[in-house]
């Protein structure tokens, strides 16, 4: 649970199986990430990067859908939303993986 120190006290909250999905998921948005970094990169949108080349914007839309995807799929599996220790453990293992998500963004151009 996220106490008041903001401190992550149960790092096990997913089951093995959830934390394979979320893997799982992570590593298909990565080899399917050209769709995104495309959407993102439209002259519409670009009036929203922070940044010169959108990277944020597309590592922003990319966490995004995996975020989405994960939940929407645990709360069909499971009957019940997401706790805030497994969300909080989601986020771990996004962090942990950001870098590989951010360098399957820079393999687009």
């Amino acid at each position: 649970m996220i106490g008041k120190n903001n401190l992550v006290s149960n790092l096990m909250a997913l089951s093995e199986f959830d934390k394979k999905e979320l893997n799982d998921l992570i590593d298909h948005t990565m080899e399917d990430i050209r769709p995104i970094v495309e959407f993102t990169r439209m002259p519409e949108l670009r009036s929203m990067y922070i940044d010169k080349d959108g990277l944020d914007f597309s590592l922003g839309a990319a966490v995004t859908e995996i975020n989405t995807a994960f939940v929407i799929g645990f709360e069909i599996r499971t009957g019940r939303r997401v706790s805030i220790d497994e969300k909080a453990e989601m986020l771990i293992i996004l962090g942990k993986r950001i870098h590989e998500i951010k360098e399957a963004i820079f393999k687009c151009g």
